[in-house]
């Protein structure tokens, strides 16, 4: 078999193990994840605010005022965005993924994953629907304060889907930030709840079992992206790409049904299930909600890249508590910057923030309860092994040696 050369090993960022020869993959070091983690905050912050400002906009088509309502094509714009993802595998990873991949095969490596079929993408896509499909009905029952009461729902699904499908041990002080976050975005949710004066909606509980849902089938969409990381060769940026070309196929097919459905109900548009020609006529005739779409493509294809990557090189139960605190940097957002929403300062609403990222700092080791870490760990004895070209690595490390296959 050939052997890479050092020139073309360095590109991949990871290093062949002198005593076994096998490839390792490379690692993220302690700084590199709590970035990660700050960027993945950043761009869904940003997929919130593009999400808020597009739907207050009001276009005029044929002379009548419309706001924008319409969530099924925002769907489509969601895997337009994931779509995007993958052509940024193409521009900045392809390259260095495969040499990657002739890494492991020049190795004495017998653990090769799978090349899958890219049919098995459309099942993370199908789920991505479903669970987005619903969760847009289950907000047009119940008020938006419930939904962010239910919002903590995702991480304890996500907890115990990973235990049992993806047999991931979760130590006591995962359960002790598990708990926090979902105290915390109860306290933020009962505090806009009780300062709230929409009308209660007759259809609660149907809401609330449609949320639920949706939050279960995401919670699922989630697990299979981490089942998927570890058993096919594949980069995290491509398998959203084909995940968002699989999400516009299915969208290319429901919405020119969802047209011809005509529907009376709080939920529909324009006299439809959705009117997605009316959708395209009111983003022509108005630049500044074009601008916003726009701006929602790419902050969506950094957020779902940043949050798979932080999957492949942790859990999907790590990027779900981590995304549980970007209600504190779009609340921050909308106090500095009123006119966009009707945002005030509440100290309940401050105190959930606060206990949500007091249990992010827990559940992710910033804050840690014990001396010896679960997700970083000294690799003294890598380095040790290392080649010349490899004693610069950092000596944090995610993952620990013996997961890594």
């Amino acid at each position: 078999m050939n052997q890479l050369t050092q020139e073309e090993l360095a590109q991949t960022n990871g290093r062949l193990d002198n005593q076994s020869k096998l490839y390792v993959q490379p690692k993220l070091s302690r700084l590199q994840f709590y970035l990660l983690m700050a960027f993945y905050l950043i761009a869904g912050g940003m997929v919130t605010i593009t999400l808020k400002v597009q739907n207050i906009q009001i276009s005029q088509v044929d002379g009548k005022p419309f706001q924008w309502q319409h969530p099924f094509v925002q769907v489509l714009f969601m895997f337009i965005g994931e779509m995007t993802s993958g052509l940024i595998y193409i521009s900045l990873f392809r390259k260095s993924f495969k040499a990657q991949r002739l890494s492991r095969m020049s190795s004495f490596d017998n653990t090769q994953k799978e090349v899958a079929n890219p049919f098995v993408y459309a099942i993370p896509a199908s789920t991505d629907t479903i669970a987005s499909f619903m969760v847009f009905f289950g907000l047009t029952q119940i008020q938006a304060s419930v939904y962010q009461m239910m919002k903590g729902f995702i991480v304890v699904v996500t907890a115990i889907l990973s235990v049992v499908f993806l047999k991931r041990q979760q130590y006591y002080h995962h359960f002790i930030g598990i708990f926090l976050v979902v105290l915390g975005v109860g306290t933020v949710g009962f505090s806009a709840y009780f300062r709230s004066n929409e009308a209660e909606s007759s259809n609660l509980i149907m809401g609330m079992l449609f949320v639920l849902g949706g939050q279960t089938f995401q919670a699922f969409h989630l697990v299979i992206q981490d089942h998927y990381l570890k058993k096919y060769d594949i980069h995290q940026f491509q398998l959203i790409g084909w995940e968002g070309i699989w999400g516009i196929v299915i969208l290319s097919v429901l919405l020119p049904i969802f047209q011809q459905i005509p529907c009376d109900q709080p939920y529909c548009v324009n006299g439809k299930i959705e009117d997605s020609v009316l959708a395209f006529n009111e983003i022509l005739s108005n630049w500044y909600l074009a601008l916003f779409i726009f701006l929602y493509f790419l902050a969506i294809a950094f957020y779902n890249g940043l949050g798979i990557t932080i999957t492949k090189y942790a859990s999907c139960v790590h990027q779900t508590v981590t995304d549980q605190s970007r209600v504190l940097l779009v609340w921050t957002f909308f106090i500095l910057y009123p006119g966009i929403a009707q945002e005030e300062f509440r100290t309940l609403q401050f105190l959930g923030f606060c206990i949500i990222v007091t249990g992010n700092f827990i559940y992710n080791e910033i804050i840690r309860l014990n001396k010896e870490s679960k997700m970083f760990k000294d690799d003294d004895e890598l380095l040790e092994n290392d080649s010349n070209e490899f004693q610069q690595t950092s000596k944090q490390s995610l993952i620990p040696k013996n997961q890594l296959q």
